[in-house]
């Protein structure tokens, strides 16, 4: 699956990885805005926070998984622009900072609330993500020896992040199809033909589709060839997955047990 790694904003090109992301993450803001009602100055604050911690530990994580490479060129540690962000670390400093915002500017909405808004952002921004990479060659997957080996759609003429263009496992294509099939989750999820309103649908869907999330990216790894540290035969960043995994599952059972009344 090719995609251009350009794209022409009213006449200016503008990265395809860059683009898309964006959209993602303004349409993740507008959702939680929209759930603050009557404080949405606050909300819109809380949420800028949560894009700068976001931005830092995502930054952080990607130059530890590539420090052999920053250590030789330290002055692109900050370098943004130059690309290379680590989507755990992305979680985690975006959910801290929108939890600080949301204690330092003493919002009334539940948090609860604002996490349920966030809920289909995440398979959104999963999609969003594996777009770019299509078009970036980041996540690009490992070679193999023949097209005519496989099915349809399953390897692919790809670039690497070099864009050498090779027959490759086609790990955008399962990216996207898999962040598809957890908004549909999510859908089934909030559906009132499925539950009746107790509760626990709001805030068990963020966490549900965080832990699906994680569980695909996982899966993933095995059939990507991006450089990344090995640890224990699987790669770093596999590892972080089933971090991200067992802290979504964990909240799962949190919220659940709190649902109906149990003790924690």
């Amino acid at each position: 699956m090719l995609v251009p790694p350009i794209v022409y904003i009213a006449g200016s090109p503008v990265r395809t990885y860059s683009f898309v992301l964006t959209l993602a993450v303004l349409l993740a803001f507008a959702w939680v805005i929209a759930a603050a009602q009557g404080e949405r100055g606050r909300a819109a604050n809380a949420c800028m926070l949560a894009l700068a911690t976001g931005l830092l530990l995502a930054r952080v994580e990607y130059v530890l998984l590539e420090w052999g490479y920053f250590q030789t060129a330290p002055h692109e540690i900050f370098d943004f622009a130059a690309g290379g962000l680590g989507w755990h670390g992305a979680v985690l400093g975006g959910w801290l900072g929108l939890y600080f915002g949301w204690r330092i500017w003493r919002m009334q909405t539940p948090f609860a609330a604002l996490l349920s808004a966030l809920a289909p952002a995440v398979p959104v921004t999963m999609f969003a993500g594996w777009l770019g990479c299509a078009a970036a060659g980041c996540g690009y997957g490992a070679e193999v020896r023949t097209l005519a080996d496989y099915a349809p759609l399953v390897t692919a003429e790809l670039p690497d992040v070099y864009g050498i263009v090779a027959p490759r496992w086609n790990t955008p294509l399962y990216g996207i199809v898999w962040a598809s099939v957890v908004f549909v989750v999510y859908i089934v999820w909030k559906s009132p033909l499925l539950f009746t309103e107790r509760g626990i649908r709001g805030e068990v869907a963020f966490w549900l589709a965080l832990t699906l999330c994680a569980l695909g990216m996982f899966a993933i790894g095995y059939a990507r060839a991006d450089a990344v540290p090995f640890i224990a035969g699987l790669r770093a960043d596999q590892w972080l997955d089933l971090g991200v995994f067992a802290l979504g599952f964990f909240q799962l059972l949190v919220c659940v047990r709190r649902s109906v009344g149990l003790p924690l």
